[in-house]
């Protein structure tokens, strides 16, 4: 989740961002019901579920809805075993950290 400081920094450079991160940081503590998951996971059927999969959903942002259940809809959802996953995650954080860095690249050459 967006910290404040972040949220007004991207502001600046990126409005239509700063508003997804604050819709997102908002809507983010809404959206699954703890029993949404646990009915997703099957732990109802199998606790142990809780430790070996994960639940993946797949979201698109609706900057024009007035109501913040509707900012984000879910475009797909799923539970995968996480060991099937795995690399799929680490991939994403990589790209992730990249991007990071490649933003406070692009941020110190502006400032230079």
């Amino acid at each position: 989740m967006a910290n404040q400081k972040q949220i007004e920094r991207l502001s600046l450079s990126d409005p239509e961002s700063a508003k997804r991160a604050v819709d997102w940081s908002q809507w983010n503590l809404h959206a699954a019901t703890p029993f949404d998951l646990i009915h997703a996971l099957g732990l109802h059927r199998n606790s142990a579920r809780g430790r070996t999969h994960i639940v993946f959903q797949v979201v698109k942002h609706v900057p024009t809805a007035t109501k913040l259940k509707h900012k984000f809809k879910v475009v797909s959802c799923g539970v995968f075993r996480i060991k099937d996953v795995l690399r799929d995650i680490e991939n994403v954080m990589l790209q992730e950290r990249i991007a990071v860095e490649l933003r406070s690249m692009t941020t110190m050459c502006a400032t230079v």
